[in-house]
């Protein structure tokens, strides 16, 4: 929240509601897609969500060496 805050919201006065809703909105799109986050071994937001997400999936499956049964 601390990035939010001192990245989009202090640095704006927003004139709406929709206004604010623009940007910040832009601002997260911005920050999952480009930022690199150092504990996130300098990959985005968004990459580091994909690769948890495909772990998470092979998890699910296990692994096929060693599986024994039928």
């Amino acid at each position: 929240m601390r990035t939010l805050k001192e990245q989009c919201i202090y640095l704006h006065q927003f004139r709406t509601l929709e206004e604010a809703r623009r940007l910040i909105g832009e601002f997260i799109a911005r920050y999952n897609a480009e930022w690199l986050i150092e504990r996130l071994g300098h990959r985005t937001p968004a990459q580091a969500r994909v690769d948890a997400q495909r772990r998470a999936a092979w998890l699910d499956r296990g692994p096929a060496i060693g599986r024994r049964g039928p």
